[in-house]
């Protein structure tokens, strides 16, 4: 896989520059300070997994949520959210969500999340290749005959 392109949308200045230090040998990246900046790269721009603190969205969580699924569909969602939020943590994993890290992260939780999201979209791709195989077997078109 190629490296993954990650969009981190988060409100404090520090935050951005701790998570962008966190990953950036292993993604490339973009910053966005809130949600109408977040919307604008997303329209512009492909991203493998889009890494957001809750608090950015104006619109609220789970709203934040399904629009950065139907903005930059396939990109794997991990939200930030507060020790207040996590009890809708559920909720918005049915808008797309892959996880929700706390408010105190920490660099490995970081990077685990980032790995997970980045496995998930791997595995989403090759399930999308061998139905599509399957389908051109079934129509007799399959690579798999010699």
């Amino acid at each position: 896989m190629t490296v993954p392109r990650v969009l981190i949308i988060h409100g404090d200045r520090w935050a951005r520059r701790f998570l962008s230090r966190v990953l950036e040998d292993s993604c490339d990246l973009s910053l966005a300070e809130d949600e109408a900046e977040a919307l604008s790269w997303l329209t512009a721009e492909r991203f493998d997994v889009v890494l957001s603190d809750v608090h950015v969205a104006a619109s609220g969580a789970a709203p934040f949520a399904a629009t950065l699924e139907a903005t930059s569909p396939g990109a794997e969602v991990i939200l930030v959210a507060g020790a207040r939020e996590g009890e809708r943590c559920e909720d918005l994993r049915a808008c797309g969500v892959l996880e929700c890290l706390p408010d105190a992260f920490d660099p490995d939780s970081v990077t685990r999340a980032l790995q997970r999201a980045i496995d998930r979209k791997a595995l989403r791709a090759e399930i999308e290749r061998l139905r599509e195989e399957l389908h051109r077997a079934r129509d007799g078109q399959s690579s798999w005959q010699a």
